[in-house]
């Protein structure tokens, strides 16, 4: 699946962090590509999933039944860590279209050095 995000030139449309409480943050947004955009919920463990949907109702988007009826794919392995890399590189890049939500540099890069560990 990673493959066919970088052969069809897929990027981040918009990503997005947000603080539950208790040290956890999640992650969220659009990824654009040719065809159509599709969306990413990442948690702080790197678990990310995409899918055809926005999960940016969380009163929603964090049961397990809204994520299976949305789930295109989740992401594993190299593909998980290579995503949640770039996801991490594009929060460090303050683009406007992001809202990161108080996350600091810091917290983001110690999330990357995390998300390059395996599960």
């Amino acid at each position: 699946m990673f493959d066919l995000f970088k052969e069809n030139g897929i990027s981040f449309k918009n990503a997005n962090a947000v603080y539950t409480g208790g040290g956890i943050w999640l992650f969220y947004g659009s990824i654009r590509g040719k065809e159509k955009d599709l969306y990413f919920l990442t948690d702080d463990y790197g678990c990310t999933l995409i899918l055809d949907e926005s999960p940016e109702d969380f009163d929603e988007s964090l049961y397990i039944e809204w994520q299976n009826a949305h789930k295109i794919i989740e992401l594993e392995n190299q593909a998980r860590v290579l995503f949640c890399d770039k996801l991490a590189r594009r929060l460090l890049s303050h683009n406007k279209a992001d809202d990161l939500g108080g996350i600091t540099d810091d917290e983001i890069k110690a999330y990357q050095k995390y998300w390059r560990l395996p599960l």
